[in-house]
Protein backbone atom coordinates (compact mmCIF):
# COMPACT_ATOMS: atom_id res chain seq x y z
CA UNK A 1 0.00 0.00 0.00
CA UNK A 2 1.62 3.42 -1.23
CA UNK A 3 2.04 5.89 1.34
CA UNK A 4 -0.33 8.65 1.50
CA UNK A 5 0.04 12.35 0.38
CA UNK A 6 0.06 13.92 3.58
CA UNK A 7 2.60 11.38 5.62
CA UNK A 8 5.16 13.13 2.67
CA UNK A 9 3.85 16.65 4.31
CA UNK A 10 5.92 18.89 7.25
CA UNK A 11 4.30 19.29 10.52
CA UNK A 12 3.57 23.20 9.29
CA UNK A 13 2.09 21.92 5.75
CA UNK A 14 -0.51 19.61 7.49
CA UNK A 15 -1.69 22.50 9.38
CA UNK A 16 -1.78 25.21 7.07
CA UNK A 17 -3.85 22.16 4.78
CA UNK A 18 -5.75 22.02 7.69
CA UNK A 19 -6.75 25.49 8.37
CA UNK A 20 -7.48 25.85 4.91
CA UNK A 21 -10.19 23.07 5.27
CA UNK A 22 -11.64 24.85 8.13
CA UNK A 23 -11.88 28.02 6.43
CA UNK A 24 -13.27 26.84 3.68
CA UNK A 25 -16.28 24.64 4.78
CA UNK A 26 -16.53 25.50 8.28
CA UNK A 27 -18.83 28.55 9.62
CA UNK A 28 -18.37 31.55 11.41
CA UNK A 29 -18.72 31.57 15.14
CA UNK A 30 -21.01 34.15 17.43
CA UNK A 31 -18.45 33.73 20.01
CA UNK A 32 -14.97 33.90 18.68
CA UNK A 33 -12.09 32.65 20.46
CA UNK A 34 -9.81 35.27 22.51
CA UNK A 35 -7.24 34.22 20.21
CA UNK A 36 -9.02 35.97 16.77
CA UNK A 37 -11.08 38.16 19.29
CA UNK A 38 -7.85 39.80 20.68
CA UNK A 39 -6.36 40.48 16.67
CA UNK A 40 -10.09 41.59 15.34
CA UNK A 41 -10.60 38.57 12.79
CA UNK A 42 -13.38 35.92 11.60
CA UNK A 43 -12.78 33.29 13.74
CA UNK A 44 -14.34 30.29 11.70
CA UNK A 45 -14.88 26.48 12.68
CA UNK A 46 -15.76 23.34 11.61
CA UNK A 47 -17.20 20.18 13.90
CA UNK A 48 -14.33 18.15 12.74
CA UNK A 49 -12.21 20.35 14.42
CA UNK A 50 -11.65 21.47 18.51
CA UNK A 51 -9.61 25.00 17.14
CA UNK A 52 -10.41 27.02 15.20
CA UNK A 53 -9.01 27.99 11.58
CA UNK A 54 -6.97 30.79 12.84
CA UNK A 55 -5.38 28.55 15.78
CA UNK A 56 -4.69 25.96 14.00
CA UNK A 57 -2.73 27.82 11.07
CA UNK A 58 -0.69 29.12 13.99
CA UNK A 59 0.12 25.95 15.69
CA UNK A 60 -1.42 27.78 19.00
CA UNK A 61 -1.85 24.45 21.32
CA UNK A 62 -5.00 25.72 22.64
CA UNK A 63 -8.29 27.50 21.33
CA UNK A 64 -10.46 28.66 23.84
CA UNK A 65 -13.21 28.64 21.52
CA UNK A 66 -16.54 27.41 22.98
CA UNK A 67 -19.31 26.10 19.61
CA UNK A 68 -22.79 26.07 21.04
CA UNK A 69 -25.41 24.05 19.07
CA UNK A 70 -27.27 26.25 16.21
CA UNK A 71 -30.33 26.83 16.73
CA UNK A 72 -31.43 24.01 13.98
CA UNK A 73 -29.50 21.51 16.12
CA UNK A 74 -31.50 22.68 19.28
CA UNK A 75 -34.43 22.36 18.05
CA UNK A 76 -33.72 18.72 16.51
CA UNK A 77 -33.51 17.51 20.26
CA UNK A 78 -36.97 18.78 21.21
CA UNK A 79 -39.87 16.58 21.26
CA UNK A 80 -41.88 16.84 18.33
CA UNK A 81 -45.53 18.28 19.40
CA UNK A 82 -48.74 16.19 17.91
CA UNK A 83 -50.57 19.03 16.69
Amino acid sequence: MPPSRTSKLSREDRRVLLSSRIQEQGFVEDMPCSNCERQNIECRSSPNSNSCAECVRRGLSSCDLVVLPSTCEYFRFLPRSRY
